[in-house]
């Protein structure tokens, strides 16, 4: 079999690249919209993951917040009396805003309960994406080794050609 020189068909295929270019074979603009579109692509792929992360840390933080939610406060007191005075004040106060604690402490709940899900959703539609690029990527990797095939072939054939036209005796 014979040994492929990587470099030289480099050259070859920057200079066809050169000429087509030249001859108005390539769009104008096509190799900046083709670095646009893979800097989009690996800006997609490198994406921060840590959104659902810190969205879970501050659900964590207020759902303890919310545990900490009482209506009653402690009645101990350094003066003479003062315990009395502080139980006192806490029944009238619990009996007022016991039912207000207990309305945020369910609100709450299930605020960080829709929280949760919507890191969920969140999760499954990066999950998604990663699988979609995956499959994209995978695909344009196919096409790639069958463009990488086709560009080989042709260059075996066109050495062939010219193997085969030199080896032809000129008319004349």
């Amino acid at each position: 079999m014979q040994e492929i020189d990587v470099d030289q068909l480099i050259k070859e295929m920057k200079a066809r690249v050169a000429s087509r270019r030249a001859n108005g074979d390539y769009p104008a603009g096509v190799e900046e919209q083709l670095e646009a579109e893979f800097k989009e692509i690996m800006a997609s792929v490198h994406r921060d993951r840590n959104v659902t992360a810190n969205l879970l840390h501050s659900i964590q933080g207020a759902s303890n917040a919310l545990a900490g939610l009482r209506a009653h406060a402690e009645s101990d007191s350094r003066i003479p009396g003062g315990s009395v005075i502080h139980a006192t004040a806490n029944r009238l106060v619990v009996r007022h805003t016991g039912q207000l604690a207990e309305g945020v402490r369910a609100a709450g709940s299930e605020m960080i309960g829709a929280l949760r899900e919507v890191a969920r959703v969140l999760e499954a539609q990066m999950d998604s994406d990663d699988r979609r690029i995956n499959e994209v990527l995978g695909s344009v990797i196919d096409r790639l080794a069958i463009l990488d095939h086709l560009a080989s072939a042709v260059l075996t054939l066109e050495q062939r050609v010219a193997v085969l036209e030199s080896n032809q005796p000129t008319l004349g």
